[in-house]
């Protein structure tokens, strides 16, 4: 103002957002239309201002035991089970036909093989649940799984089933998305999830306000 005091102007902050995006944006893009202005950029930024490095799983060295040795998996296979053992939560974002399920029955009995893991469940599309069975026995033809159909889920046997679920000893359970819908969540913890999410969504709405963007508000 006047007197030289600092202050935000809220109405002209909240107009300069997108403004600001365009030009990150452009900016961005003029980096990137040229592969070598990319990388030299890209390795100035590194040594000059970046201090964390994104961090690579190697999974050569991974010793599968109890695995057909017939079957052998690409390093992205190795690599993606390895994270699985390292990680505690993991997205295997992989196109159709990458490996996915060897992948993670992969990580599955490395992490029961290390007490890692010690009942794994894999819920998967009702109609494939025969065909995980399948799978994983076709790459660990000694592993025991309990592999549940909706027959098992059904109201006069399920009770039988989670008997089975919690005293059994399973290197894998494989069910069915209807059929895990039957396995109920304790009431506070459903509360506190929702609180949560409430909260991450309230943040996002507040956020997408202040930089005036209508379609992410809506």
């Amino acid at each position: 103002d006047s007197e030289g005091k600092r202050f935000v102007n809220k109405e002209r902050t909240k107009a300069l957002a997108p403004i600001a995006k365009r030009f990150a944006a452009t900016f961005r893009d003029w980096i990137f239309a040229d592969l070598g202005r990319a990388r030299e950029l890209t390795q100035l930024y590194n040594d000059t201002q970046n201090t964390h490095a994104e961090r690579t799983f190697n999974g050569k060295h991974l010793k599968m035991v109890g695995n057909n040795p017939a079957i052998r998996l690409r390093n992205t296979q190795r690599n993606a089970a390895w994270r699985m053992i390292q990680s505690a939560v993991v997205l295997l974002d992989h196109v159709v036909g990458a490996g996915k399920t060897f992948t993670i029955i992969t990580g599955i009995m490395e992490r029961k093989r290390l007490g890692l893991s010690r009942k794994p469940l894999v819920v998967v599309p009702n109609h494939l649940v025969g065909q995980w069975a399948k799978d994983f026995l076709k790459l660990y033809p000694g592993a025991r799984i309990l592999a549940a159909t909706e027959k098992d889920f059904a109201k006069s046997n399920r009770r039988r089933m989670f008997s089975r679920i919690a005293t059994g000893s399973f290197d894998a359970i494989i069910v069915g998305h209807s059929s895990f819908g039957f396995i109920p969540l304790e009431r506070e913890t459903e509360q506190r999830f929702v609180m949560e999410e409430v909260e991450y969504l309230e943040r996002a709405l507040t956020e997408a306000e202040a930089a005036g963007d209508k379609r992410t508000v809506r």
